[in-house]
């Protein structure tokens, strides 16, 4: 099989991230709706601290109402630290991906917490040549480490 490096990346990020996002999806759905409440006009969305936040229906746009300020702060700052994290890992997975020749090679860098993404993805963990692994990648440290610790998080349904 041929390594796909673009369907390996998307694969490990859409088990990373995909219970994450559906946390943060929600917690937005729930703002709409209840600016949606407190202001009856306001179906098509609200504006906060100079930016729209859109439902894509046409209709009056009001400042978000004030007793959801926190809400929505909480919301914003969870998905930029979110998306900073996302840009490290993606950026950690696709040097490790570029650095290997070799689907088994994968194996060999990825932690074993995505060893079953691999599989699943139809990885063969066996070497096909003699190759040898490619040098220690340790650059991205950050990148690496955020990925351990979005891994535990994600064991532990936090």
């Amino acid at each position: 099989m041929s390594l796909n490096k673009s369907r390996v990346l998307r694969a490990i990020q859409t088990y990373l991230y995909k219970d994450i996002s559906e946390i943060l999806f929600q917690r937005y759905k729930e703002i709409h709706l209840s600016q949606q409440r407190l202001i009856d006009t306001s179906m098509s969305g609200f504006w906060f601290k100079g930016k729209m936040y859109s439902t894509g229906s046409k209709g009056v746009m009001h400042s978000l109402h004030p007793a959801l300020h926190e809400f929505m702060e909480d919301y914003v700052t969870q998905s930029q630290t979110i998306s900073e994290e996302q840009s490290y890992v993606s950026s950690y997975i696709q040097s490790v991906l570029n650095q290997c020749t070799e689907e088994s090679q994968l194996y060999y860098h990825f932690p074993s917490g995505l060893h079953s993404i691999l599989r699943d993805e139809g990885l063969d963990e066996t070497p096909t040549s003699n190759l040898g692994m490619v040098t220690a990648i340790d650059f991205n440290q950050k990148g690496k480490e955020l990925l351990l610790a979005r891994m535990m998080l994600n064991m532990t349904g936090n």
